[in-house]
């Protein structure tokens, strides 16, 4: 099968190929039941009427397993098996997100150029974190500068509102309207939903199959952006799916942040677990956690997130004025 052409959608190949297989094995079988019964009207007239249907019947098959086989060759190349679509592929991974299951991957990101990461300061910290997911559920593991004894996640969820936990105690909300534009860059930019990334992918990006390094057990697809359509911050990406189970081990996207710094932002499967071996931070199953906002307790909020940010949190993250008590 020539790869440069458009590959169809798994069920709809294995349909086109199984009608194919039954047209060309009729056709084939009508043509030589007719030229059978041709040859024996013309050089066997004297044969039982009995006997000429059997040899028929018994002619017919034998013809029709021959183009069988004949047919199901045609779907072999260079005796290696017809190679499944990339869309059929990455729908078979879509299918994965459905498993109860948490999935690891260490996250590491690269700067085409490296400037003071002023629109970007998570980025100065540290350039590896670990992320899991679990459909459109996702948090990333990491050490707070300053709190390294602590244990440290964050996340957002599905309003948009960024959470961070500091140890088992403590937490800080930050909603949308408050989140400033950097912070949000960098949760697209670490999240990598999986279901949403595949979804966007099948929709706006052209998607080719590459040869994989010899020995690998994975399929490589490349996604390119489609001539007119446009993405906010995704430009590529390198998809490597398990070749048995269809689960994404690698991916690597080219991405711009903020400042339209290009970026390549590599995730590297390290490990999974069943949802009962990990909780969700927001669960609330590892004890009690009182979570600081605009409107509760602000000022243990900034004291929080000072270290991160630095000043950047007293520039746009104030304490709530106080207000005067009535008389």
């Amino acid at each position: 099968m020539n790869d440069s052409a458009t590959p169809l959608p798994d069920p709809v190949e294995r349909l086109l190929a199984e009608h194919l297989d039954r047209q060309a094995a009729a056709t084939a079988t009508e043509s030589l039941r007719e030229r059978i019964r041709q040859t024996l009207a013309a050089d066997a007239p004297a044969m039982p009427a009995r006997r000429r249907g059997r040899f028929v019947r018994w002619a017919v098959g034998v013809g029709a397993v021959a183009c069988l086989f004949i047919a199901a060759l045609s779907f072999w190349q260079n005796g290696q098996p017809l190679r499944a679509s990339p869309q059929a592929l990455l729908q078979e991974t879509q299918k994965t997100f459905l498993q109860p299951v948490y999935r690891s991957y260490l996250v590491e990101v690269q700067r085409d150029a490296d400037p003071a990461d002023e629109q970007i300061p998570f980025f100065a910290r540290g350039r590896q974190m670990r992320l899991w997911t679990r459909g459109d559920r996702f948090w990333i593991e990491t050490t707070f500068p300053n709190m390294p004894q602590r244990g440290n996640s964050w996340g957002r969820d599905e309003q948009g509102t960024i959470w961070m936990t500091f140890g088992p105690r403590e937490g800080v909300l930050l909603s949308p309207t408050e989140t400033p534009r950097w912070l949000s860059v960098y949760s697209d930019l670490c999240s990598m939903q999986p279901d949403r990334l595949i979804a966007e992918v099948l929709r706006d990006f052209e998607l080719h199959r590459e040869d994989a390094p010899e020995g690998s057990p994975v399929h490589v697809i490349k996604a390119d952006l489609k001539p007119g359509r446009w993405h906010p911050a995704l430009k590529g990406a390198i998809l490597e799916l398990d070749a048995e189970t269809k689960v994404l081990r690698r991916v690597t996207l080219r991405r711009s942040a903020g400042d339209d710094t290009p970026l390549t932002i590599t995730y590297t499967l390290i490990e999974t677990k069943s949802q009962d071996e990990i909780q969700y931070p927001l669960d609330g199953k590892e004890g009690k956690r009182e979570f600081y906002t605009a409107d509760y307790k602000p000022e243990q909020r900034q004291k929080l997130l000072y270290p991160l940010f630095g000043q950047r949190a007293s520039e746009w993250m104030k304490p709530m004025p106080k207000l005067p008590l009535k008389k």
